[in-house]
């Protein structure tokens, strides 16, 4: 506390403790179990290590993270870990993690909570490698809030700023990767001429990674598949993305599953197969991106009044929907309840699915 010049109460907010619960620790009246331990002092920018106290000589110099015996803490040299790009990243890629497996809603207060303190520790920060680490988290964070219902003003408020410090930081990916962002944002909104401005700022930036040029050339299409009228134009820019090499797994699985989003919305009988194909790739790695495919796929399914084969995925959506908590799906979920009328006989599924999400929607 005196490091920081904390008060009791500051110092448990930071940790993420009860105050009467910390004021038991340092008083010795109760200990603080290894894995609290881990996860407080990581929130301020501390690393908790564990290493043997005597150590067999074919594991010398081996450390053990939550492991067993003498702990060392190594502090960042930052007053503030919100100044410390490594701490940066490490937040941005659990808020990432987190909404994958579980969608935005559980997340959402902790992301604006690490916004805000960013925020204000950075202000006068010139760092190009700390604006660029604040950025990435705070574009996060906006795909965070779009998911939650009402807050899409706020996402791209968010979205905006992190630009604003991708251009400080003078990295253009950083500044793509912001674009790409408030492109979807806008799309999700039902914003097409926002949506294609921000694909084309980001298409404008020069030497994109292939991953990059392919998600902001996606985005384009998916902007101008919001418009019937300029089908020709989304094909264009769908194609061209979906030829792009270079991406890993999930990026591969983001342009065929959003590509697909596009074609569906296009009414093109070829979305059918892509979001097949980008579900089944997703599911290893994120069950919200899953989940989302599996609803785009349902409706557009649905919209072809191909019943039968609508039931079947809807089954599969609703194995996932229990674990997922997201302002987004809830939103496919009552499209397809709303699709599923009496003459579809899909009473049934519409029951089952009705009932995997658990709460009023």
């Amino acid at each position: 506390m005196s490091r920081y010049g904390w008060t009791q109460l500051q110092t448990a907010e930071n940790l993420g403790l009860r105050q009467p619960y910390l004021s038991k620790i340092i008083n010795r009246k109760n200990d603080l179990k290894i894995t609290d331990a881990q996860e407080a002092f990581r929130r301020i920018g501390w690393q908790l290590t564990l290493t043997l106290r005597e150590e067999p000589d074919e594991v010398k110099r081996r450390e053990f993270m939550a492991s067993a015996a003498a702990v060392a803490f190594i502090p960042s040299p930052q007053a503030s870990p919100y100044q410390d790009p490594e701490y940066l990243k490490s937040l941005a890629s659990r808020l990432h993690n987190l909404t994958s497996m579980q969608g935005g809603i559980p997340v959402a207060a902790e992301a604006v909570r690490h916004a805000s303190q960013v925020q204000s520790a950075i202000r006068n920060v010139t760092s190009p490698h700390t604006n660029k680490a604040a950025s990435e988290l705070i574009w996060r964070t906006s795909l965070v809030i779009s998911d939650i219902p009402g807050k899409q003003a706020k996402s791209e408020v968010l979205g905006k700023l992190a630009l604003n410090l991708a251009a400080r930081s003078r990295d253009t990916l950083s500044q793509g990767e912001c674009l790409q962002t408030l492109s979807a944002i806008a799309r999700r909104n039902g914003e097409q001429d926002k949506a294609i401005v921000y694909a084309k700022s980001g298409l404008s930036l020069a030497d994109l990674t292939s991953e990059l040029k392919a998600r902001l050339t996606c985005r384009m299409g998916q902007a101008l598949a919001l418009n019937p009228h300029m089908k020709a134009q989304a094909r264009h820019y769908i194609d061209k993305a979906l030829t792009i090499d270079g991406l890993d797994t999930a990026g591969r699985a983001a342009i065929i599953g959003n590509s697909g989003t596009a074609l569906a919305d296009l009414n093109e009988n070829v979305a059918h197969g892509m979001l097949t194909q980008a579900a089944t790739m997703c599911e290893d790695f994120s069950p919200l991106m899953q989940a989302g495919y599996l609803a785009a796929n349902t409706i557009s399914l649905l919209n072809r009044r191909e019943f039968d084969e609508a039931a079947e995925w809807m089954g599969k959506l609703a194995t996932l929907l229990p674990m997922l908590n997201s302002g987004g799906l809830d939103k496919d979920v009552r499209n397809i309840l709303a699709l599923c009328t009496k003459e579809s006989g899909l009473s049934d599924a519409k029951d089952q699915l009705a009932f995997a999400v658990g709460r009023t929607i």
